[in-house]
């Protein structure tokens, strides 16, 4: 099954590493806007990095942030 998600955005909580990785990895590779969430900025950046090696055209930002605060 083919998705196109181009013009979406998506806000993936907890997502610097697993489940909520492979998401995010997922929904870029579909054409959407992600937005990576984790605790500290160097896991935010180096998820970030990771999925962009992955999939280069990916448009994806990042933001530092404890949900539980």
């Amino acid at each position: 099954m083919q998705i196109d998600l181009s013009g979406k955005r998506a806000i993936i909580t907890g997502s610097t590493a697993g489940i909520g990785f492979a998401i995010a990895q997922g929904l870029a590779k579909a054409g959407a806007d992600v937005v990576i969430t984790g605790r500290t900025q160097a896991r935010v950046d180096g998820a970030i990095s990771a999925l962009k090696k992955d999939t280069p055209n990916a448009k994806v930002e990042g933001v530092a942030a404890d949900l539980g605060t």
